[in-house]
């Protein structure tokens, strides 16, 4: 019985090779849509689970109001984690972790020999007791302890030292000495501490600051880690925050006009679920993984539609077949399975061939997602049942209605020709039809609303000049005691017009922050601003627009030092003052150890220093001496890129002998702050292509079996004198009637998803009704032309071929 309707399957495959080809195409890239979305699922949902008692781990956050929206970081303050711990038993070890706030690189050297290394951390001894990390050499549990110690990765020991052994030897890094204690392995799983390196946190310089300090309010650029113990609850723990600031922190958050709260994030649920601010790294998000499984869903299930569609659309020619088998003593359960069999064999060669495609599309698919990922590393269980799932599942869904609707049929009936059910599957075809392409067209409109939102992400005026703008990095103290001497050497190239020196710039994190305090306003009404320290001339060089009062300048450098200060706009609002009121105002504010009252002298027009994620915040600039300096920014105007650049090298080389000379356009820079959704853009409009392909794919097929149905129809048509225009009219519209319906239908759940989406940036394009129009040309378009190939085919038929034997 088995080798008979094998037998079957593969006649009615080789039969009908067209309507084969589009079903087992279809599935097989649906399925490999889906093999492509789990294998990226797997790795996002990999992050910190190899940690022991990973679930036991949490970062402590920070909500910060400090007078404006509040700010929820992802940092906290020094004193927050031992003194927790002293506090609640019911947390077993904890560690602090501290990035480089304001340079991306550091600067380490050996033997004479310099390097730019990443992703460096000031770390507790306590930190490799609750991350697991495995030492090549050294003790984990004692490399930390002292003060100037360093812990490498495999990969940095090996760069820096080949062959020698590492440990115990003098690196030099930001111009302070470590020994080196250990080395790790470069772990094979993920974290969202993507680290290089750790130096003691005990150390001379922040890390004597951070051990020093009994600031609970401020300082909250610390990461804090708990491990809780395994009878705690975290949600209890949280609960006694409220009553552990009051204690330690309520005076002080009280004289500050300050609101403050903490609470815990599980650290293997941060890299899909946290976006706050300061994050250790680029997290991903849940959202893009929902997005993501929803669309690869969707084009399998249009692939399902597909077979069901052609299957039933098809029953005709297996009427007889199933009266002859009913009449024979066939029972419906047993035609039900035939045909979910069938259903079957066809899923596991469209997963045969998926496996493939998933192979030779994994590079392409890499790329655009910035990973690694590969079958033979992701090949688990879990991918192993998914395969077998979707196979199962492809298989009866697609072949589900399909087998009841044929073993339904009544023998006499379909025996004598007379067709049962028609009303019903012709019904549940046309609504399977109207169902791809509500979701092709919202697929379309989210394609179409990211290009724009991305083009006005681009385009948009951010409030300074970002073209032919360099970023040159000042990472040591020698770069910024030389600087004065090396901007007036390359400000004498004709390709020069400006060069300044800054704190940060746009798009770069900015390190410091203060409260100001206005004239006439309490200590509790204080406005935190963003300080960016800068040199005169900064402002011109950047292009930001003054727009009350005066910018700095040289000749009056030494009377506005640490006595006046500019502010943005978002800053003179949140004072309570328009533009012009605040210039001659006085703000009092602690900085560098010291109170200063200091006069606005300028108001600067609100510029997006973050990315448009992001609404512009206060900020105020000062000016300070060069050591506060991190980058010199190059205003340059110039055909020749090549020479400039050569020329700037020159004269860095000249007055900085041991330091490689690196720069970045601040273009660049700014649009690396959206690479993330630039990939996800192309990943979604490679998604939405070939959703659209494969509902054609099924709408060629129906056109295909249509124009077989009508073939002596059209003959007769023609012979009465009706021209090929009107037989592909006739043939096209019942088509466009459903796609113009699926239109419809889609337009409004298109219009709340991409409102949903835009939601996330404070600044975005508008959704109008020519957005719709677009996608639903477009649709139309698609459509009528994948109908109209077969339509003009059998329009232009011989009549007397389809008549001959009438």
């Amino acid at each position: 019985m088995l080798e008979n309707y094998l037998k079957i399957t593969f006649r009615n495959i080789f039969k009908n090779k067209v309507y084969s080809l589009i079903n087992i195409s279809g599935l097989a890239i649906g399925i490999t849509c889906c093999l492509l979305t789990i294998l990226y699922i797997q790795d996002e949902r990999s992050y910190d689970k190899h940690h022991p008692e990973a679930y036991s781990i949490y970062r402590v956050a920070t909500v910060l109001k400090m007078g404006g929206d509040p700010s929820r970081m992802a940092t906290s303050p020094g004193p927050l984690a031992f003194t927790l711990k002293q506090e609640y038993p019911e947390i077993e070890q904890v560690t602090r972790l501290v990035g480089s706030p304001d340079q991306q690189k550091q600067v380490v050297v050996y033997n004479n020999n310099t390097y730019f290394e990443t992703d460096g951390y000031l770390a507790d001894s306590t930190f490799f007791s609750i991350f697991a990390y495995t030492f090549l050499q050294g003790k984990a549990n004692s490399a930390l302890q002292e003060p100037n110690t360093v812990v490498l990765s495999e990969t940095m020991a090996q760069q820096m030292f080949g062959s020698e052994n590492p440990l115990h030897k003098i690196i030099t890094i930001n111009e302070q000495d470590y020994k080196v204690t250990g080395v790790f392995a470069q772990p094979e799983t993920k974290s969202h501490i993507n680290a290089r390196y750790f130096t003691s946190i005990y150390s001379s310089g922040l890390g004597e600051y951070i051990n020093a300090t009994r600031d609970f309010v401020g300082g909250n650029f610390i990461y804090t880690y708990l491990k809780l113990r395994p009878d705690a609850s975290s949600k209890a723990l949280e609960a006694k925050f409220p009553a552990f600031l009051e204690k330690y922190a309520g005076e002080k958050m009280k004289a500050a006009g300050v609101s403050k709260s903490h609470f815990l994030q599980s650290v293997p649920d941060l890299h899909l679920y946290s976006s706050l601010e300061h994050e250790s790294g680029a997290n991903g998000g849940i959202v893009y993984i929902y997005i993501l499984s929803s669309i690869a869903a969707f084009v399998l299930l249009i692939a399902c539609i597909n077979f069901m569609n052609l299957s039933t659309a098809r029953s005709g020619k297996r009427a007889k077949e199933v009266g002859m088998r009913k009449i024979l003593g066939a029972y419906r359960s047993t035609l039900i399975k035939q045909f979910l069999g069938e259903s079957l064999i066809l899923s596991c060669f469209a997963i045969v061939i998926a496996c493939g495609l998933t192979l030779l599309c994994l590079p392409v698919f890499n790329q655009l997602t910035s990973k690694e990922l590969s079958i033979a590393s992701d090949l688990h269980f879990s991918t192993i049942a998914a395969i077998i799932g979707i196979t199962l599942f492809t298989g009866l869904l697609a072949g589900s209605y399909p087998a009841f609707y044929l073993s339904g049929f009544q023998p006499i009936k379909v025996l004598k020709g007379l067709m049962v059910n028609h009303f019903a599957a012709n019904f549940l075809r046309k609504g399977l039809v109207v169902f791809q392409f509500v979701v092709s067209v919202c697929l379309i409109v989210g394609t179409i609303t990211m290009l724009s939102q991305l083009e006005f992400i681009q385009n948009k005026n951010l409030g300074f000049s970002k073209e032919q703008r360099i970023i040159i990095p000042l990472r040591t103290k020698q770069a910024r005691e030389v600087y004065g001497r090396f901007r007036n050497e390359i400000s004498s190239d004709a390709g020069v017009v400006s060069v300044a020196a800054t704190s940060s710039y746009p798009g770069k994190f900015y390190a410091y922050d203060n409260n100001f305090i206005p004239e006439g306003k309490r200590e509790d009404e204080a406005t935190n601003c963003k300080i960016n320290v800068v040199e005169p001339g900064l402002v011109e060089t950047m292009g930001y627009q003054v727009i009350a009062g005066r910018s700095f300048s040289k000749a009056r450098y030494a009377a506005d030092k640490y006595k006046s200060v500019m502010i943005n706009e978002a800053a003179a609002r949140q004072m309570g003052w328009q533009p012009s009121e605040a210039i001659g105002k006085h703000l009092k504010s602690g900085w560098d150890g010291k109170d200063w009252n200091m006069e606005v002298t300028g108001v600067i027009k609100d510029f997006n220093y973050e990315s448009l994620y992001e609404p512009i915040r206060p900020m105020a600039f000062m000016l300070e001496e060069p050591g506060w300096f991190g980058y010199a920014v190059v205003n340059a105007k110039t055909e020749n890129w090549q020479n400039l650049l050569a020329s700037v090298e020159q004269s860095w080389k000249k007055h900085n002998q041991s330091l490689p000379f690196e720069y970045a356009f601040l273009q660049d820079q700014l649009n690396q702050q959206y690479e993330a959704d630039n990939r996800f853009f192309t990943t979604i409009t490679y998604l939405t292509a070939i959703a659209i392909f494969i509902s054609c794919l099924g709408l060629y097929g129906l056109a295909t079996f249509t124009a077989e149905q009508r073939t002596k129809e059209i003959g007769v048509r023609k012979v009465l004198g009706a021209s090929v225009g009107n037989i592909t009219l006739l043939l096209s519209k019942d088509f466009l009637k459903l796609v113009i319906l699926g239109i419809l239908i889609a337009s409004p759940l298109a219009w709340v998803g991409v409102n949903t989406w835009l939601q996330d940036f404070e600044y975005r394009v508008d959704v109008n009704i020519t957005l719709f129009m677009m996608a639903g040309l477009a649709a139309i378009l698609v459509a009528l032309f994948t109908i109209s190939f077969q339509s003009i085919k059998a329009a232009l038929a011989n009549p007397i071929k389809s008549l001959r034997n009438e």
